[in-house]
């Protein structure tokens, strides 16, 4: 079990890529898309019983999965609104070492349809995770 939780890990904690949260743009039932954090062509759908949870606030989210002991924090200077945010941090932390941080080189959150916010972030690498979830 020990071996296959850190192999789950070594997975989740892969370099970062661009994916959408679902192929087919899955919508839920108020028309907003579906929360999920995407990174490397996976995709971790938010409104499903599988052991992950996002907690927010006006200027940083957390994806968390307790089982895995995993989390992923990002933050950054200002609000919540629509734009480019100064102060990008993502750090990602597993069985309780230290978190690891990711040098960010852009931070978009975006608003544009009143219901949703898609957090795109881009590393120093060019690599990019999106995180979307409902403001409602």
């Amino acid at each position: 079990m020990k071996t296959t939780c850190i192999k789950t890990i070594v997975i989740i904690l892969s370099a970062l890529s661009v994916m959408a949260c679902s192929e087919d743009d899955t919508l839920l039932p108020n028309n907003t898309a579906t929360p999920c954090l995407t990174w490397q062509g996976h995709t971790i759908n938010l409104t499903e019983s599988n052991g992950w949870s996002i907690t927010r606030f006006n200027n940083w989210v957390a994806i968390s999965n307790d089982a895995l002991r995993t989390q992923f924090h990002l933050s950054w200077s200002g609000t919540m609104e629509q734009g480019i945010k100064e102060n990008p941090a993502l750090k990602v932390s597993s069985n309780g070492s230290a978190p690891v941080s990711y040098d960010i080189s852009s931070l978009l959150l975006d608003t544009s349809d009143g219901k949703t916010c898609k957090l795109s972030v881009t590393t120093s690498d060019g690599e990019v995770v999106t995180v979307v979830f409902s403001l409602l």
